[in-house]
């Protein structure tokens, strides 16, 4: 787990689905991996150096398959 703590069962699922829907975005490489945390911070309204999966609380890591349809949203427009 490198330095990050561990966690919950429902934080430790809430951040692998956060995963699943977001890494698609960077990897496929629709946009660059920077510009995808950039955008998710920005949605997630969270500081862009807070943005990594490994620290968000469960409640945050819920938020980002939602925040995953925004982006893709906006890059289809």
């Amino acid at each position: 787990w490198g330095d990050a703590p561990l966690v919950d069962e429902a934080t430790h699922s809430a951040r692998k689905l956060a995963h699943v829907s977001f890494d698609p975005l960077w990897k496929t490489g629709s946009i660059s991996r920077v510009q995808a945390y950039e955008a998710l911070a920005s949605i997630l309204e969270i500081p862009r150096q807070e943005c990594h999966m490994k620290t968000m609380d469960c409640k945050t890591a819920s938020r980002v398959p939602d925040a995953v349809k925004h982006i893709k949203w906006i890059l289809r427009s």
